[in-house]
């Protein structure tokens, strides 16, 4: 049996969504979705495909394309949106590593000449600084470093994401809650009040931190 091709892959969750109704929801072009995706794709690699769109407000479609493991032998100069040295250094990677990388395209703004990049470390610290280096964007890792410092033990920094070279756009950095402090929101939703106020967020409301909770 013949395996399908990452574009057939591709066309089959796009039309699972907009089966029912799914085009009004996504609001995007499908000939402008499938060639923004064609895009991020790298050699023989499959991705992960994560479409996100909103159920409030206007409606759109931003695509998230996450790699696990890729080899050396897969490369196609200029695929990937031309993250050459991005997705060269990810190959290098140590064999069953934790780590994932991908692209992620605007495309509910209508921006589908430039990807951002997305790189999810967990405690693999390490690799942060080789990570930026190969897109051109070393000079991140001092802030990165003070909020790093910042994070609680039971919330470290899992994950990154930024445009590069996109003039004045901050750095996406997320982590993940372990099961000891999960424990603590549950049964006491201050905790994670006292978490966001540690990480200097204050973007919430206790609306919030009870739906949170």
């Amino acid at each position: 049996m013949r395996k399908p091709t990452q574009l057939e892959t591709f066309d089959v969750l796009y039309g699972i969504i907009t089966k029912q109704g799914g085009n009004a929801l996504l609001g995007n072009d499908v000939d402008v979705v499938r060639k923004a995706y064609a895009k991020t794709l790298y050699g023989d690699a499959y991705p992960n495909i994560i479409m996100e769109f909103p159920l409030l407000g206007t409606p759109g479609l931003d695509i998230l394309a996450i790699y696990g493991e890729i080899e050396k032998s897969q490369f196609r100069d200029g695929a990937g949106y031309g993250y050459d040295d991005m997705f060269h250094w990810f190959s290098s990677l140590p064999t069953h590593h934790p780590c994932s990388m991908g692209l992620e395209l605007d495309v509910s703004k209508g921006n589908i000449q430039q990807a951002g990049v997305y790189l999810q470390q967990r405690s693999k610290y390490e690799y942060i600084h080789p990570f930026l280096e190969s897109c051109g964007e070393a000079h991140r890792m001092d802030g990165l470093r003070q909020v790093i410092g910042r994070m609680p033990k039971d919330m470290p920094v899992s994950y990154i994401g930024l445009f590069p070279g996109r003039e004045g756009t901050p750095m996406r950095i997320g982590g993940y809650m372990n099961d000891s402090l999960h424990k603590r929101v549950v049964e006491t939703p201050k905790a994670l009040q006292e978490t966001f106020d540690q990480l200097g967020f204050n973007a919430y409301d206790n609306d919030m931190i009870e739906r949170c909770s």
